[in-house]
């Protein structure tokens, strides 16, 4: 049985630009954070839980980390 193709496209249409809407950071929120009520819960009380826990998780700064390994009242390094 042979098969004929009965449309052959040419030529390519030429890509188009997304819509303004559609490629903004506001459009990228709304559509993964809050698409639908439950994700709207989710994604409040997830960033609820950063904002009060980010403040108090130990810095990692290297300053702090020698600090917390002197002894203590020893002076700090290069004040000797």
């Amino acid at each position: 049985m042979t098969e004929s193709i009965t449309y052959v496209r040419e030529r390519f249409l030429e890509a188009e630009k997304p819509p303004a809407s559609e490629k903004s950071a506001y459009a990228w929120i709304r559509n993964n954070l809050f698409a639908s009520w439950k994700d709207s819960i989710l994604s409040i009380i997830a960033i609820a839980a950063i904002v009060y826990y980010l403040p108090t998780a130990p810095s990692a700064s290297p300053r702090n980390r020698a600090a917390r390994c002197r002894p203590a009242g020893a002076a700090p390094a290069g004040l000797m």
